[in-house]
């Protein structure tokens, strides 16, 4: 019965990724004569604050029992991912509230996509991260991607690490968040038509000495105001945004 019930999660979680697909971005993909306007976006102190202080850190533990049972008195028994999953349910509405309209602004002229930059990319799969993590949020539907996670992850994880290819090919190591970014929109720009993007980060990691012009720094949440200044920053539309690639 239990693998039933999984079966059916997972054909539900594939009909609505070929929908989104569909409707978002054609059947095939991304529209080619459309442009992309992509959100690099972080979660900590953007969307949700304060996870390991109290009332939120009490109000996360009492979600991780109630989605996955009780496994230690000192709650080391979870997964990263469940730790995620669980305080993803505590994001400030007013700040989702302020990217979601931003999204709808922005989707009247142009197609957009959000690629995570956050630490919380480490702990999942895209698929993880939009199903899981974000199952309850509307913008989840346009996440679309993750940038590299960090080194010293992948070799916890066994993996290759990427830095030396990244400096093989454009000359940099991806030791800072302004490096992932940059490797990504390396990487994707042409081949999605990518014709603007914003970094909305609560923390400069290397993002305002690479992209002075696309980087919106958030102080206390994702506010308004700082929406409006993405919105300004995605309208845009300059020739030359990649010229220095």
């Amino acid at each position: 019965m239990k693998e039933e019930l999984k079966y059916k999660i997972m054909i539900i979680r594939w009909l609505r990724c070929c929908l989104f697909w569909v409707t978002s971005f054609g059947v095939f993909g991304l529209e080619s004569e459309k442009p992309l306007a992509v959100i690099f976006l972080d979660i900590d102190g953007v969307l949700i604050a304060g996870r390991d202080t109290d009332p939120l850190n009490a109000w996360i533990r009492e979600r991780l029992i109630d989605l996955f049972g009780k496994k230690d008195r000192e709650f080391r028994g979870y997964s990263e991912l469940e730790w995620r999953i669980a305080a993803g349910q505590f994001l400030s509405r007013a700040a989702v509230e302020n990217l979601e309209n931003l999204i709808d602004r922005v989707n009247k002229t142009k197609q957009i996509a959000i690629v995570v930059s956050s630490a919380w990319r480490l702990d999942g799969t895209v698929d993880e991260i939009k199903d899981r993590m974000f199952e309850k949020e509307n913008f989840s539907r346009w996440i679309i991607d993750k940038v590299a996670d960090d080194d010293w992850w992948r070799q916890r994880k066994n993996e290759n690490r990427l830095s030396p290819i990244a400096i093989q090919k454009y000359g940099f190591g991806l030791d800072a968040r302004g490096a992932q970014i940059e490797y990504w929109l390396r990487e994707n720009h042409q081949k999605w038509n990518i014709d603007s993007f914003v970094i909305i980060d609560d923390c400069d990691d290397g993002i305002s000495r690479r992209f002075p012009g696309n980087f919106v720094e958030v102080y206390r949440l994702f506010s308004s105001t700082e929406a409006e200044l993405a919105y300004e920053i995605l309208m845009q539309s300059p020739p030359d945004l990649f010229s220095k690639f």
